[in-house]
């Protein structure tokens, strides 16, 4: 029955897909699905002789892979060192041709063919450019402002050097907006005669005032020291240098303070001669002064007119006699010449700040003016006695503390040490700060540098007083000792409100309110003198910082008086400086 039974079975028998059959060749078949296979193959002929044919292609493909590679290895490998080769000749001509290229550029560049007219416009732009940069270099002068304003100093009447004996004859041309005038300066080369005085007319007079309040000397009108001097009395300013012509520098200083706007100097790069000098005022006035001349002459060429008598007689005079032996009496100068002697001093002594601090009085007699002195170091002494050397009829004696062996520093004269008494009782001021809570450590500091603005303003306060005193109101002067004296009042009355303003500031951090709280009522204020409203001052700030009297007042008092006693101390000041103007004032019109 088996026979009859088996043709209906595989009829209706699902039979195993090509797919299964290659999957169990390669044994990549599941388990599960490679045992199904297994036994559908033990009953199904039909589907094992087709894994049978399926087994033989595979092996037969197998073998036809196995050898076409066997046959085409050899192949293989000789492209594989063709391919070698070629990529190794591409890398040699590659770095061949960067080799070239670098050696290219060491060389130079390759200049191609160009059109020769093309060629020569680039030449002269190129040219064109590097002298425009170099002209841009050189006409950046590099000096500062106090560098060639030292340098031009050595030019002035009192520090000419090396300058063979003879008159110095130079000639300028002041040119203002309305006159213009040429005028010939003489002036000895050894300075041992004084030119004379001349007389000026109405309109020189009024511009030489003028240019005398801009610091112009009316007969050294190109002094350096004279531009340094004012140059370094503005406290706001601008210097710009800049080159005018071949051999030329031109410094500018200009500021927004004052009557006068700017003034220029004008000096050879050469020898930093100064030729000319312009003096811009803000009323738009402009003075331009320039030399036109500048020679050193013998005596032989000159009549003697120009100079004021040797006070001897000269041999000359007596047609050829000469007397076995010639006195030569010395003149004794005039009260105008001392004047203009002593304030020569004091201003070379304010300018090296050796008025305040240091032991340096100048005493009066008949025959001159002494300056007699006390320095730290020998340095100092010399930088004192190079400048008093050059006013006349000055005698300085000036010694310093290395000199005295025997004296040490501590016991010299030079230190002035002023001993105070601490009290039990605190001072007014650090009672304040300890009612309001503030810092005690900046108490001493802050209260130190009170007393110090404080006595800085009684000294310069007792100068002023003293210049006023003593030559305002003593007769007529000369111009150049009107001149000093206006210099000096200005110089002493510039460090009073400096310190003032300082002592303000600091009223202002001690007390921790502004300085409007504290001023009075104008019409309670009394005029009292300068050197009086000075001194009320400082015994003020020392009450507040220092106490020590026996009925102690509230620091909230002395802040009140002390803020009233600054506002007259101001006043004071500018009145004196007023008075000063006045009287100097008067002075040129009588004469």
């Amino acid at each position: 029955m088996s026979f009859l039974i088996r043709p209906f079975r595989d009829l209706f028998q699902e039979h195993l897909s090509d797919d299964d059959l290659t999957l169990l060749i390669n044994s990549e078949l599941p388990p599960l699905n490679r045992l199904n296979a297994s036994q559908h193959l033990a009953g199904c002929q039909k589907c094992g002789a087709r894994l049978d044919m399926l087994e033989y292609a595979a092996s037969q493909v197998i073998r036809y892979r196995d050898d076409c590679v066997a046959r085409g290895a050899p192949r293989r490998k000789q492209r594989r060192d063709l391919l070698a080769a070629q990529l190794e000749r591409l890398s040699s001509e590659v770095s061949n041709a960067k080799e070239a290229q670098r050696k290219r550029v060491l060389l130079g560049w390759a200049v191609p063919e160009m059109n020769p007219i093309l060629a020569t416009g680039m030449v002269f732009a190129l040219a064109s450019v590097l002298c425009t940069f170099m002209w841009l270099h050189q006409a950046r002068p590099s000096i500062t402002s106090n560098a060639l304003l030292v340098h031009a100093e050595v030019w002035d009447p009192a520090t000419a050097n090396g300058v063979p004996e003879g008159v110095i004859r130079q000639t300028v041309r002041i040119r203002a907006s309305k006159q213009t005038l040429e005028r010939a300066i003489y002036r000895d080369a050894q300075g041992r005669r004084r030119p004379k005085q001349q007389v000026l007319a109405s309109y020189e007079e009024e511009l030489k005032n003028k240019l005398v309040a801009a610091n112009v000397a009316w007969d050294a009108p190109l002094s350096a020291a004279t531009y340094q001097d004012w140059h370094d009395r503005q406290r706001v300013r601008q210097d710009q240098i800049t080159r005018s012509g071949r051999h030329l520098l031109v410094l500018t200083t200009t500021t927004p303070n004052g009557d006068v706007a700017a003034q220029s100097l004008t000096v050879r790069d050469t020898d930093f001669h100064p030729v000319e000098r312009t003096v811009a005022f803000r009323d738009s006035e402009t003075v331009e002064i320039a030399e036109l001349d500048y020679q050193v002459l013998p005596w032989a060429a000159m009549n003697g007119n120009e100079f004021e008598p040797m006070g001897a007689l000269r041999s000359d005079s007596f047609d050829g006699l000469r007397p076995p032996l010639m006195f030569r009496l010395p003149m004794a100068p005039s009260a105008e010449q001392l004047d203009e002697t002593e304030l020569g001093a004091k201003l070379v002594l304010n300018r090296l700040h050796a008025d305040t601090g240091e032991q340096i009085q100048i005493s009066r007699n008949g025959s001159g003016i002494e300056v007699k002195g006390l320095v730290e170091t020998d340095q100092r002494k010399r930088e004192l006695l190079d400048q008093l050397r050059v006013v006349p009829h000055l005698k300085a004696s000036i010694l310093s503390l290395e000199e005295l062996e025997n004296t040490p520093i501590g016991e010299s004269p030079a230190t002035s040490l002023k001993v105070v008494s601490e009290s039990a009782q605190p001072s007014p001021l650090e009672m304040y700060f300890v009612a309001h809570g503030r810092d005690a450590n900046a108490l001493r500091s802050l209260s130190q540098q009170l007393l110090s603005s404080a006595l800085a303003a009684t000294q310069e306060s007792r100068a002023v007083s003293d210049l006023l005193r003593r030559f305002t109101s003593e007769g007529a002067m000369t111009p150049l000792a009107k001149a000093t004296l206006a210099t000096l009042v200005f110089s002493h009355k510039e460090k009073l409100l400096h310190a003032v303003e300082e002592e303000q500031e600091l009223l202002t951090a001690l007390s921790g309110k502004a300085n409007g709280n504290w001023i009075l009522e104008s019409q309670q204020a009394q005029t009292i003198s300068l050197v009086d409203a000075a001194e009320r001052n400082l015994t003020l700030c020392e009450e507040l910082s220092l106490g020590g009297n026996s009925q102690p007042r509230s620091a909230e008092a002395i802040f009140l008086e002390l803020t009233a006693t600054m506002t007259e101390l101001s006043a004071a000041t500018k009145q004196a400086q007023l008075h000063s103007e006045y009287t100097d004032a008067t002075a040129s019109g009588k004469e």
